[in-house]
Order: structure tokens, then sequence, then C-alpha cells
């Protein structure tokens, strides 16, 4: 697949859509559906409970492919835990969102986040 055209997404405020959200509206104009969690997310510990309990409802890739998942540990307080979600838009290039910054695209060799990286994941089925 060729790349995801990132640009319109880098205009969505974080409060209107959280990392989760900006990936199921990313899924969502690539003609999938994802569905929506409760978690609030800010709450790391619950986001991580999700991962854990919907994995069995995910195919986890072993290189990325456009549109998939990224999986990423951002926990300072548990560095091994899985809290926070980017897409992989093709390229090498991720996109995600942080209350801090809102919207951001990043590669995925980029020094911070590439180690942080738990894995790749499309729905099964």
């Amino acid at each position: 697949m060729t790349a995801i055209c990132h640009r319109k997404y880098l205009l969505i405020p974080y409060r209107a859509a959280d990392c989760w959200e900006l990936i199921r509206r990313v899924f969502a104009d690539c003609g999938k559906s994802l569905p929506g969690f409760a978690e609030v997310a800010t709450d790391a510990a619950a986001i991580a409970g999700r991962m854990t309990e919907q994995r069995p409802a995910w195919n986890r890739l072993a290189e990325p492919a456009a549109p998939c998942v990224v999986a990423i540990r951002n926990d300072a307080a548990d560095p091994l835990r899985v809290n926070h979600f980017g897409v992989y838009l093709g390229d090498g290039v991720v996109l995600h969102t942080l209350s801090a910054t809102g919207p951001c695209v990043w590669r995925l060799s980029h020094r911070f986040w590439a180690p942080r990286i738990e894995g790749y994941y499309v729905p099964a089925g």
C-alpha cells in the first residue's frame, strides 16, 4: 500500500481526538473499522489492561504495514507497559498524538520513540 497522507490529521486537536481516536480516524479513512474504548487517555494502567485483554483480537505483524497500530511503551512509572498508540502510515512514518504536543509524525528510526515500540498490530480476521 502506498503511504497515507498525514497532513489532515495534524490539524485535529488532541481534545478532539486522543491517540486511539486518531488511529480510528485513519483506519476509517482507509475503509476499516476499529472499536472505541472508554478508558481515559491519561490512565496508563487501564489502557495497559485493555491492551492485554484485547490482544487475542489483534494479529501482530513482523514488519509494519500501512495502516497498522503501533503499540508504544510510554509510561515512566512502568517502562515495559504499553499505554500509548500510534498508526503506521507507510514510508517509515508514524502518526500519533499527545496532550502536550497534539498530532505529530516521526520516523520509525526516531531515537526517542524507536526503542519504545512494542509491536505492530492489525485487527484479526
